[in-house]
Order: C-alpha cells, then sequence, then structure tokens
C-alpha cells in the first residue's frame, strides 16, 4: 500500500522515488517553497521509501505493510530522525545538530539507511548550519539528509551548495479545490476560494484557516470595514473590540483585504463589497494603510496598546472614502 498524498505532489514524488531507484537522487534533497503547500509531506513519503524494507515492485515506494513502514508511521523508527526547533519559531541549536551527526554515523538498525530531517531548515543557526557541513560534504554511504525549507534565502550558500534542490509551488486553484472539498465536504465553494486566497494559493495553509475559523472572521472584518466605509459604526469601539484579544489574527486580515482590494478595479469576479469601496474611495493608493497594517504585524508581541494602533489606523481607513 503506498503512502497517499495531495494530487498536487503526486508528480514530484513519483519523480524522486524514479530517481532513487535509479539512483540518480543525492543524499541531501532540500524540499523548499511557501508554507502550506506539503513540504513535509512530500519529505516524509521519501522517508519512508527509503526506511522500508519491502517496497513495492511495481513502482518502488514503500509498502506501508513492513516492520519498518509501521515503525515509521508510528514516529519510532529507530534510524529515522527529525530536529525541529524547540519551540516554534525559535533556532535550531548546534548540539541538536551534533546529536544528529553522531546518530548517523551508527550502523544502521534496520534496513539499509540512516536519515535525518531537517525542517525548517532555515532555522539553523550558523554554528549549527556549520556543525551539519561535514556530514554534508562526506556523508556516508548509508546516510541520508532531508532539509525541509520555508525560506531557502535564509540557508548558507555552503548548505544549498550541497543540497539537490526540489521546488515545490502551489497547486492550481481547481487542484486545491478539489482537494479541500475532500477535507471539509461540508465547506461551501466560496469559503474555500477565500481560504486560497488568503493562503497565497496553499491548500494545507487554506485549511488552517478554514478549520481555526479564520475565513469566517475575514467575511466579518470585511462586513465591519464596509460599514465603516459607508458611515455606519464607531472605528473605536471597533478598534477596541478587536484589540483586545484579537489584534493577532485581525492585523494580517487587515493586510489582506487591503491587498484584496487594491485589485478590485481591475478583478471582475472580486467580492461585491470589494468592489463598492473600490468605487466609493477618495483615491486608489492604498500603501499607508498597506504598510500601516504590515507594521503593525510587526509590533505583535511588543508591548504596544493594540487598541490604540487599531484606532488610528480605522480613523485612517474612514478617511480614505468620501462622505
Amino acid at each position: 500500500m503506498t503512502t497517499p498524498i495531495p494530487h498536487w505532489l503526486e508528480p514530484t514524488a513519483s519523480s524522486l522515488i524514479r530517481q532513487l531507484r535509479q539512483e540518480q537522487l543525492g543524499h541531501a534533497p532540500l524540499i523548499q517553497g511557501p508554507v502550506g503547500v506539503g513540504k513535509r509531506w512530500l519529505a516524509d513519503v521519501l522517508a519512508a521509501t527509503l526506511l522500508c524494507t519491502e517496497p513495492e515492485a511495481a513502482d518502488g515506494r514503500a509498502c506501508g505493510r513492513c516492520h519498518a513502514c509501521q515503525l515509521h508511521q508510528n514516529g519510532t523508527h529507530p534510524d529515522h530522525f527529525v530536529i525541529e526547533p524547540p519551540e516554534p519559531g525559535r533556532q535550531i541549536l548546534v548540539d541538536q545538530v551534533r546529536a544528529l551527526v553522531d546518530q548517523l554515523v551508527l550502523t544502521p538498525a534496520i534496513g539499509r539507511y540512516r536519515l535525518g530531517l531537517i525542517t525548517p531548515a532555515e532555522n539553523m543557526n550558523e554554528s549549527a548550519a556549520n556543525a551539519l557541513l561535514k556530514t554534508l560534504e562526506e556523508p556516508p554511504n548509508n546516510v541520508w539528509l532531508i532539509l525541509v525549507s520555508n525560506s531557502p534565502q535564509r540557508l548558507l550558500p555552503t548548505i544549498r551548495s550541497r543540497c539537490q534542490t526540489v521546488p515545490i509551488g502551489p497547486p492550481s486553484q481547481s487542484l486545491g479545490m478539489a482537494w479541500l472539498l475532500e477535507q471539509q465536504p461540508e465547506c461551501g465553494e466560496r469559503e474555500m476560494a477565500l481560504a486560497l486566497r488568503m493562503s497565497s494559493g496553499a491548500p494545507l495553509l487554506a485549511l488552517e484557516k478554514l478549520s481555526a475559523g479564520h475565513v469566517e472572521m475575514a467575511d466579518l472584518v470585511l462586513n465591519q470595514l464596509h460599514q465603516l466605509a459607508m458611515g455606519e459604526g464607531v472605528g473605536l469601539q471597533l478598534a477596541e473590540a478587536w484589540g483586545n484579544d484579537q489584534a493577532s489574527t485581525i492585523w494580517p486580515l487587515l493586510a489582506f483585504w487591503i491587498s484584496e482590494l487594491s485589485l478590485a478595479s481591475h478583478d471582475a469576479h472580486a467580492d461585491p463589497r470589494l468592489k463598492a469601496l473600490s468605487d466609493r474611495a477618495i483615491s486608489n493608493d492604498w500603501s499607508s494603510l498597506w504598510s500601516g497594517a504590515l507594521e503593525a504585524i510587526g509590533l505583535l508581541g511588543t508591548g504596544r496598546r493594540q487598541d490604540l494602533l487599531l484606532a488610528a489606523w480605522l480613523l485612517e481607513w474612514v478617511a480614505h472614502f468620501k462622505n
């Protein structure tokens, strides 16, 4: 039984497995692309294929049935090591990489290979990255390293140059929508399309936003912005409500809607509320509101009064429209 993967990853997975079986795949693939396109999923498929002791004869994929596959699926395979930041957003430390290197040089406990997975690889600090270089330069015959990166430009050039790049991008709108429908069949097409737009086309990130209620929140925020622009509602009350515990969610949504609004006059399929806002605007220059939202995102967690920042932003928003 093969490992099920999202439709858009299938061609890349097949290509990697074919290269692996033909001994044309480098020992350190670097799977790179934006958040939410399935890089970790693809890395797990490749890891399962490397660790499987009874691969499928037809395509060389992991069988899903052998002891090694069962251990891998349970996260307990003794030859598979995953290195991640100690906490989300933190650095991967040199001691973590040194411990990985020490493990990789040992004899495999099951099958042929020892395998290290580092994600997100750009979170390695300089000392950690340098500790990995020797293994990348002179890998033992039975060792594989898989690096996953959201921002490969942040990796040391010496790391990138020793890896085989595997780029992954967002799928087509139709493939993304089809996958989301499989995951949440009760969800409406409009909500799924909005989730994909909010996620720059990345389906896994879109699914997270749907599950977390961020798509419903986005629709509510647009309604409230529309009302303010039409002279309804009170911006100060809205700023207070948003600034209490919702600022980390609200600011990215404000930035998103400003970016959508800047395109509305040229998009025949834009939300009617955006069309109405564009028609009512004094100017189509949204750069100040856009940069203000981005600056506020950068100030999250710094102790600044979010309700005051939101109040100032909403005042500027209202001033952008005809009375």
